[in-house]
């Protein structure tokens, strides 16, 4: 074989390690179970991968020549550009994972590193972001009527709403009489699953009630926005605790 098509497939073995470790690491870490499609990463994950893989293995296999003096510091030059353009595309995924799943009025909100201004975290309690996929918390409204023009006028003008202030949090458990006024049953959800879906959802329900040993009259659902497409909170009636976050529109549309 010769050697620059071996230096070419090296390189290729190298970047493939590289990705799957990234991703292994996204998707464990960063966007556990159902974040991963609810916040869109896999595209951004995707075109990573394929950018990685690709142009620098196929760089190597056009300037490989072990007679060229300069061969080191191409390739040097090369394994450079391909790790800023990996590192910008990590930093990428890690500004938008989820930090926080916020229960205000009658839905949950996933919220994205990148969704809270740093004017905003600051003034929180616990001013740093979780790391290694969201909490789940409330939120409400403040008492006092200039607090709640402020986020009225800030969501207006195209800035950070309710759920994207954490100053404005509380502890799920502080919210949850609220969750369990809200709770929509299961029957309505299984009445606004698409007719071409209800088989794939009612196996999804069916999962997480056995998992959990609980039976369908013992559960509720929420609605979650999330990024790229809408979830179900499944939440139990007893005491508004969370059961699992199943892939389904809760919309039905």
């Amino acid at each position: 074989m010769p050697k620059r098509i071996s230096a070419s497939l090296f390189h290729l073995l190298i970047s493939f390690l590289l990705v799957v470790a990234i991703v292994t690491f996204v998707i464990f870490l960063w966007y556990p179970g159902n974040y991963f499609s609810a916040m869109g990463v896999q595209n951004v994950l995707f075109v990573l991968a394929a950018v990685d893989i690709t142009i620098g293995p196929l760089i190597t296999l056009i300037i490989f020549n072990p007679a060229k003096k300069s061969l080191k510091i191409d390739l040097a030059i090369v394994a450079a550009l391909q790790l800023t353009a990996l590192l910008y595309g990590v930093h990428t995924i890690f500004s938008g994972r989820p930090v926080y799943m916020v229960y205000n009025v009658d839905m949950f909100t996933v919220v994205s590193a990148a969704d809270i201004p740093d004017a905003e975290l600051v003034q929180a309690v616990k001013n740093t972001l979780p790391m290694t996929g969201p909490l789940i918390v409330g939120a409400r409204l403040p008492d006092d009527p200039a607090g709640r023009k402020k986020i009225l006028f800030s969501s207006l003008n195209g800035g950070p709403d309710l759920p994207q202030m954490p100053q404005f949090y509380l502890p799920y458990q502080d919210v949850a009489a609220d969750v369990k006024a809200r709770l929509l049953s299961i029957e309505t959800l299984n009445k606004r699953i698409a007719k071409d879906k209800l088989t794939d959802g009612a196996q999804k329900i069916s999962v997480a009630l056995s998992k959990a040993n609980l039976k369908m009259a013992e559960v509720g659902f929420v609605p979650v926005r999330g990024k790229s497409s809408d979830l179900t909170m499944m939440v139990r009636l007893a005491d508004a605790s969370i059961v699992e976050l199943l892939p389904i529109d809760p919309w039905g549309q």
